[in-house]
């Protein structure tokens, strides 16, 4: 099962059964074996070892950071953040060093710190440089945790010890929510502030300006970088998907097959085909998801719910690094 179904979808429901279907139909999400709770934010590969996930279990109920050598039919606690709110991100020059939210460990998740300068905000996204694990970014949410005064978009060249603001230009006292690096040019990064919009920097976080031309009410929540082509970014935002091919310098919907209501909030693209993306929509009054799934880059998005629990709120998603076939959802 699982990888050898090339032809076949599977779909991964943190702590809910697992299964396939042919690719011409809707996928089957399948319970991936945790009573750990919910999943805070994001997963994490292994990208040496592309079977083995990570996920933050610590947002609700009784968890940690969980680690899954099976592709996520089976997990075990590693350790416990002193954060329990936050995504995870995994330093791929360092096997056993991880940061989860503001908190770092170097030995596996046996001691953690949270360095000399922390973040006092809660980051709801991690970025790394692509070619110096020394450089982060984190995206700041939910301001009311440091009054207000914690905000935007964080720096450190230390490896996480010190963490400085770089949000000039940014909206004041706002949920930023996604942030992407762009690797053929590591200057260049954007970010998604809600309310507010897609903003871009291209001078690594010294200033930010609006990139919001076609993006309507400028409301932006996920955010992902085609891996193939830096210049084609995804944003998730009300009434669908939107996407720009030029840098954020505009944007167009890509919304056929949502409801002019649906407010996109996780979305993922597929590392090794990036015309495939699964977006999560949330019912924000009835607290509930449901996903749809485009593999032709956005021209059309199909319903993807068979083992949904109607209950579920779909927080984080992605998509596994060696098949496009197989999502992750939290």
């Amino acid at each position: 099962m699982g990888r050898s179904c090339r032809r076949q979808v599977v779909i991964c429901l943190i702590a809910v059964v697992v299964g396939c279907v042919d690719a011409a139909h809707a996928g089957v999400w399948v319970a991936a074996g945790t009573n750990f709770g919910g999943v805070d934010e994001s997963f994490a590969f292994d990208p040496a070892h592309p079977s083995t996930v990570y996920a933050n279990f610590g947002g609700f109920g009784h968890g940690g950071l969980g680690r899954s050598t099976n592709g996520g039919a089976r997990w075990q606690l590693i350790g416990t953040p002193p954060e329990s709110l936050g995504p995870v991100l995994l330093d791929p020059a360092h096997p056993n060093t991880f940061y989860v939210g503001g908190a770092k460990t170097t030995d596996g998740g046996l001691t953690w710190s949270r360095g000399s300068v922390p973040l006092r905000g809660s980051p709801s996204a991690l970025v790394m440089h692509p070619t110096d694990s020394n450089t982060l970014y984190a995206a700041l949410y939910d301001t009311a945790l440091s009054g207000g005064t914690d905000y935007g978009v964080y720096k450190t060249t230390d490896a996480g010890d010190t963490w400085m603001p770089v949000r000039s230009g940014l909206p004041i006292e706002v949920n930023c929510n996604a942030i992407v690096i762009d690797p053929t040019d590591t200057n260049t990064l954007y970010t998604t502030a809600f309310p507010g919009g897609v903003f871009k920097t291209t001078n690594a976080g010294a200033s930010w300006q609006a990139a919001n031309a076609g993006l309507m009410g400028a409301t932006a929540l996920g955010l992902v970088m085609d891996p193939s082509a830096s210049s084609t970014l995804y944003v998730a935002s009300a009434g669908g998907v939107y996407k720009s091919t030029n840098g954020a310098s505009s944007w167009q919907g890509v919304t056929n097959g949502f409801l002019p209501d649906d407010l996109v909030v996780p979305l993922a693209i597929a590392p090794t085909d990036p015309a495939t993306l699964y977006a999560a929509v949330v019912d924000v009054n009835a607290l509930t998801s449901h996903v749809l799934r485009t593999t032709d880059a956005g021209a059309h998005w199909q319903p993807l719910n068979d083992g949904i629990p109607p209950t579920a709120l779909i927080v984080a998603l992605t998509v596994d690094p060696t098949d496009a076939n197989i999502a992750y959802a939290g």
